[in-house]
């Protein structure tokens, strides 16, 4: 007979050890993973920006205009690929390839205003 305490089992060997789906947990596990990455960027620029003797003027190496527009690139790819999987849902193929078809456009317009910056 042990003196300890035992926990109790919530488990009881079904398809949800924790009580949640492991879609769930698959997207906490995301969440934590992707802070963490953003984290150590942070962290690393941190270190590099306090380590350098000098540092680039922002204003000579960003242009607020250009960076507006890639952000609007980017949103509105976002918005042709949810229109897409509408369409998909009701089964409106010509729309469907037509929206997927605008969002690849969009994206490829983004990789190259990022290879130009």
């Amino acid at each position: 007979m042990s003196t300890a305490r035992e926990a109790p089992m919530n488990w009881s060997g079904g398809v949800a050890p924790l009580g949640m789906s492991w879609q769930k947990l698959m997207m906490w596990i995301f969440i934590v993973t992707d802070g963490l990455l953003f984290a150590g960027f942070l962290a690393s620029y941190g270190f590099a920006r306090t380590g350098a003797a000098s540092w680039p003027d922002q204003q000579e190496v960003f242009h607020l205009w250009f960076i507006s527009l890639m952000t609007f690139v980017l949103i509105t790819s976002s918005a042709t690929m949810a229109t897409a999987v509408a369409a998909a849902r009701l089964a409106d193929w010509k729309k469907v390839a037509n929206m997927v078809l605008l969002t690849f456009t969009a994206g490829a317009t983004v990789d190259e205003m990022q290879v130009y910056t």
